[in-house]
């Protein structure tokens, strides 16, 4: 009987021979396996996009100030073939908002091509229109939002062209 302390070649094993070896095919079978399992999985996952969004369709709320305690929120874009993403999010005067930044993003693209989101919060859904901000129409106050809720700089949110700034609106 071998012991904790027993060398593979004690054991009579030879290098390779210690754990079964699998063929290709189980191989195969076990990465198609995990990939359904990973696809199954529609809402995104930390950095790594998902898709259509899972939750309770709910009506548009008067105040987002519900939102000052949650880190983050979902957002999915592109109706025709859902995206979406782990986003920060921000209530300001009665109206929530959502920054980028990397003017690049998919999904930043995805709101260019088709204004019609989905916002995810604590499993409850709420559909939307997003619309990009210019710099003269930042209202005032909201850098400060972000950066009291975020502990992070104002640069950090509008620096020249690279971030962008979207307001969301109920979708009628």
């Amino acid at each position: 009987m071998p012991t904790p302390m027993t060398t593979y070649a004690q054991a009579g094993c030879t290098t390779g021979q210690f754990y079964p070896r699998h063929s290709p095919w189980q191989n195969l079978l076990t990465v198609i396996f995990c990939a359904s399992l990973a696809g199954a999985c529609s809402n995104p996952m930390g950095p790594v996009p998902g898709g259509k969004l899972d939750g309770e369709l709910t009506p548009w709320p008067e105040d987002w100030s519900f939102t000052d305690s949650i880190e983050n929120i979902l957002l999915e874009t592109n109706p025709s073939n859902p995206y979406s993403v782990t986003l920060w999010g921000v209530s300001h005067d009665g109206s929530f908002y959502v920054a980028a930044g990397d003017p690049d993003s998919r999904w930043v693209e995805h709101i260019a091509a088709n204004s019609s989101v989905v916002i995810g919060i604590q499993e409850k859904l709420y559909t939307a229109s997003a619309y990009r901000l210019a710099d003269i129409d930042v209202p005032p106050g909201l850098l400060q939002a972000y950066v009291d809720k975020y502990e992070i700089e104002p640069e950090q949110i509008v620096d020249d062209d690279e971030n962008v700034i979207f307001v969301l609106q109920p979708r009628n």
